[in-house]
């Protein structure tokens, strides 16, 4: 959780993107959507059309993506300005994502509405793939004052594919070098009652090192839709993943051990109850649960390799519980009201001994975090949009926490639309910045860390729509972010204290156009500095 040295960064982002720039994709047998209106919902945490919403979104489509031969979600937000992905090897190693300039730890990664982050806010990409995947949106600014904690540079949200219409199955397979081979099979119908959508995937491959490489993936997803009134809804999304990395690098890079790998399994539930109380009242219920089960394994090797032996697990659970109330009103006014539950808990063991059981590395952390938030959007006048909200989060840990966020939009022009926005966010420590014992010593007093941010943007549509142009630019400051010092750690001196600050600024170009038919070319571009 680093910041990378200004001019590194910039010239990073910039070669990545004028590299893959521009890029033009046919789509095989899409039908024409230039003139359809994109629906976001992480913005307002309702479903509104993208070009009413002040904060910087990008939608990315699910189909579009595995139209391209886009498999892993890492790779599609390799499109998104402003965004930087990190992977530390070939297929499985870990890959973390940077948004405008924060740490990797960042951004808030939801799939179906369920936060997936470790607590503390890291999330690795590797194993997350766009099977069954509907859309991925993507917020860049701070977010917390919806989503709490984490969302301190962004929210990404995942969508599972809803069913609706004829029955369709979909089956594919591949292969290719390096022992790389994948299948899939994927099916989704419905109607107006009951809609449903599922998929299975298989990756394996020998990886790119000469031994010890391999990695496996599987994927399962499922989403089940059922109407059972007219103003009520429910929905049940399920996402399982189990990864297996192999890798023969030591700390330094050398490639000397031939056994050792890395698991991840992971299980992702969500149930989303909604009811429409009146054509003004609408009211939401999520319940979500998300575990992921973190091991390493190295067994002591044939010489002239190394032979050590560890086994390491962590065990990460959190239940999430949110309930908020929409409120719509003449003049464009709406509200919004809502209230959340997050309990966390992370448990970890370890041996040093093939022969002896995993037995606990110390106490099981845990955590319950409350968030209470308000959000109202109104039009004051015919071309001018405002929204503002506030949060108070109440940790277990660190007491209370306010954030806010207020932006406008102006529509200048039918197709011209000019936006601004301010706002804060935060992000709660890790398990083991507030409990590690052991050779560092965690400081249950730490202070979360937090940002502020400003940013402005101008998006110009032409020829009818079929060409839009955005250009945004942005600051944002970091504070109180957590550090780690290599002093020996007493029960009156940790490890880990509120010391340091970071400040980001840059801007984000990009084109998109639809000439003709299903034929789409995009182009971005960032240019980005960090101190």
């Amino acid at each position: 959780m680093i910041f990378l040295p200004s001019r590194q960064r910039c010239s990073w982002a910039a070669s990545a993107l004028l590299l893959a720039s521009p890029i033009a994709s046919v789509a095989q047998q899409r039908p024409d959507t230039a003139s359809l209106p994109e629906i976001v919902v992480t913005a307002n945490r309702y479903p509104v059309t993208a070009d009413s919403v002040a904060a910087t979104v990008t939608v990315l489509r699910g189909e579009e993506l595995r139209e391209k031969g886009i498999r892993f979600v890492s790779e599609a937000l390799r499109q998104v300005p402003g965004v930087q992905v990190s992977q530390g090897g070939s297929w499985g190693a870990t890959t973390s994502l940077f948004v405008r300039g924060g740490e990797s730890d960042y951004v808030k990664v939801l799939v179906d509405g369920v936060p997936v982050n470790q607590p503390g806010g890291s999330y690795d990409f590797a194993s997350l793939t766009t099977d069954n995947v509907d859309r991925i949106e993507v917020l860049r600014g701070p977010g917390s004052v919806l989503y709490g904690s984490d969302a301190i540079a962004g929210v990404i949200q995942i969508v599972t594919r809803e069913g609706n219409g004829p029955v369709q199955v979909d089956a594919a397979g591949e292969a290719g070098s390096f022992g790389s081979a994948r299948w899939e099979v994927g099916a989704l119908g419905g109607g107006e009652r009951l809609g449903w959508s599922g998929s299975l995937s298989r990756l394996t491959t020998n990886g790119t090192y000469a031994f010890n490489n391999d990695y496996r993936n599987t994927v399962a997803s499922g989403r089940i839709r059922v109407r059972p009134a007219e103003r009520t809804g429910i929905t049940f999304a399920g996402r399982y993943g189990d990864g297996v990395f192999h890798f023969p690098t030591d700390f330094a890079g050398a490639l000397v051990d031939r056994n050792q790998f890395n698991t991840e399994e992971s299980v992702t539930l969500s149930l989303d109850l909604a009811h429409r109380f009146s054509s003004a009242v609408e009211g939401q219920l999520l319940l979500g649960r998300g575990t992921v089960s973190n091991g390493f394994e190295n067994r002591p090797d044939a010489s002239p390799g190394p032979d050590t032996f560890g086994s390491d697990r962590i065990r990460t659970g959190r239940w999430t519980v949110d309930a908020r109330s929409q409120l719509a009103l003449p003049a464009g006014v709406r509200g919004l009201a809502g209230v959340s539950f997050d309990a966390q808990r992370q448990e970890t063991s370890t041996r040093l001994d093939e022969s002896q059981p995993l037995t606990p590395t110390g106490p099981t952390p845990q955590r319950d975090n409350w968030g209470f938030y308000l959000q109202a959007s109104a039009l004051p006048l015919r071309r001018l949009q405002l929204t503002a909200g506030a949060r108070l989060d109440r940790n277990q840990r660190f007491g209370s926490f306010w954030t806010y966020r207020a932006s406008g939009l102006v529509f200048a022009a039918p197709a011209t639309r000019l936006r601004g926005s301010v706002g804060t966010g935060f992000k709660e420590p890790t398990f083991f910045d507030n409990f590690a014992v052991g050779f560092a010593r965690g400081n249950p007093d730490l202070r979360p860390e937090r940002s502020f941010s400003v940013e402005g943007g101008i998006e110009q549509d032409l020829a009818a729509g079929r060409v839009s142009l955005s250009l945004t630019g942005f600051v944002q400051r970091f504070r109180d972010l957590i550090q780690f010092t290599f002093e020996t750690p007493t029960p009156e001196s940790p490890n880990f204290f509120n010391v340091a600050g970071a400040n980001a600024s840059g801007i984000e170009v990009s084109v998109r156009a639809r000439p003709a038919g299903p034929l789409e070319a995009t182009m971005s571009y960032t240019r980005l500095s960090t101190e």
